[in-house]
């Protein structure tokens, strides 16, 4: 975990330190630097600067709560590295650049990265199941918990916004006769 919040770091640390470097040699106004030389460069900082607090606050919280059993604090954790893997797979350039990474630190990545998902996989739908939910905030009429999945599917298309309102001067001429399959 150590190792991962670091990288993390450090890929964030360097991208500000190009992005401020670029921008004290730059002889543009700070608004023209901000809105348009440099945009792409310090939403890209931002980003990688927000996935490092978004590990970091994730990880203090996980050491300071209490479970009732061990291993979902592992699991937890397990999942914390998951996403840092993932981050630091989809954009790890910045750690070659700045030599915090050397040659076969991908493969070493790549590896991490699959042990911690088949550390994870067998555990996966006890965890998520162990989450109360309420069908409501389910955003699928497919599989619901109470097996009403046809009426459930007929009761959101009647009620879609689809469904409401004015129907067109050409439904009848049109429409309508399509779906009947007869000719107008």
């Amino acid at each position: 975990m150590e190792h991962v919040e670091k990288a993390l770091a450090v890929r964030a640390a360097y991208a500000i330190r190009e992005v401020r470097e670029k921008m004290k040699a730059s002889q543009a106004s700070k608004k023209e630097q901000e809105n348009e030389l440099y945009a792409l460069d310090i939403a890209r900082m931002t980003r990688l600067h927000l996935i490092y607090l978004s590990f970091k606050l994730s990880r203090d919280r996980l050491n300071q709560a209490s479970f009732k059993d061990a291993k979902i604090k592992t699991y937890l954790e397990t999942a914390c590295l998951i996403f840092a893997f993932k981050q630091l797979i989809l954009d790890g350039q910045t750690l070659y650049e700045s030599g915090y990474f050397g040659k076969g630190s991908q493969r070493l990545l790549d590896l991490a990265y699959r042990a911690a998902l088949q550390k994870i996989r067998p555990q996966l739908v006890p965890f998520v199941e162990s989450f109360p939910k309420s069908s409501q905030f389910v955003p699928s009429t497919i599989g619901n918990e109470y097996g009403d999945i046809y009426e459930m599917q007929f009761e959101t298309a009647r009620n879609s916004q689809l469904n409401k309102g004015i129907r067109p001067s050409f439904y009848e001429t049109h429409m309508k006769p399509v779906m009947t399959m007869r000719k107008p």
